[in-house]
């Protein structure tokens, strides 16, 4: 039991951290913009890497409630079908896509981050199967 809900705080406290960075990531791209407009780097990493915080954020919070409810005995099946943790882990893979897009070396071309994408998808199919 101290495990599970060991599991729990660990996921609670991840949630609560990355609201805040959401939070923090939120306040500095409207400063960017307020005071750049849309054309900055900066802008377009702070944005790739917000959107990536918030779908973990979602799915975080998501996994939170459920192991909670599970630590209290109830039963959550209902969660797992529900489409709040594929909201999550779209908005990530979004994010994640764009973190890739923004950092990638420019040696190696404008649209590594469609090969990757390609890749992951063809991995998890893959798998799916196996």
């Amino acid at each position: 039991m101290l495990t599970a809900r060991f599991l729990e705080g660990m996921n609670g406290t991840l949630f609560m951290l990355l609201l805040f960075g959401c939070f923090m990531f939120g306040l500095y791209i409207a400063r960017q913009i307020k005071e750049s407009g849309f054309t900055r780097m900066r802008l377009q990493a702070a944005i790739s890497i917000f959107v990536l915080i918030l779908g973990e954020a979602i799915a975080r919070g998501w996994v939170w409630y459920w192991r909670h409810l599970q630590n209290g005995g109830q039963s959550a099946e209902w969660m797992i079908n529900n489409p709040v943790l594929m909201l999550g882990a779209f908005i990530e893979i979004l994010g994640i896509i764009c973190v890739i897009r923004v950092f990638a070396p420019d040696h190696w071309g404008r649209n590594v981050w469609i090969g990757s994408a390609m890749f992951a998808v063809v991995m998890t199919v893959m798998f799916f199967y196996i």
